[in-house]
């Protein structure tokens, strides 16, 4: 699944004003905080599927070398696996 030309917003019934940068207390970075500061470091850098990429080899501490040797096989692997789909996206 991608998302093509798509500005993802706050629900307009979102309670919120204002959002905080997410926080982590492990030693080493969580997924999430490695896509903020990815998508704030550079926004619109990235495909969907070249977030998930850089999270998945930034998270799992792949050496650089292997990010560019093995990109092909690690990109497979990782998007080979089955993901549950919201409802929301299904076809109706």
């Amino acid at each position: 699944m991608s998302y093509t030309d798509t500005f993802i917003c706050v629900a307009e019934d979102c309670p919120v004003e204002t959002g905080i940068p997410p926080v982590s207390s492990r030693l080493l970075p969580s997924a999430h905080v490695i896509q903020y500061e990815l998508l704030s470091s550079e926004p619109y850098a990235y495909t969907h599927e070249e977030l998930l990429y850089e999270v998945h080899v930034r998270h799992e501490q792949v050496p650089l070398e292997d990010r560019t040797d093995r990109r092909e096989e690690i990109w497979k692997e990782l998007f080979s696996k089955k993901t549950p789909m919201p409802a929301s996206l299904h076809a109706s």
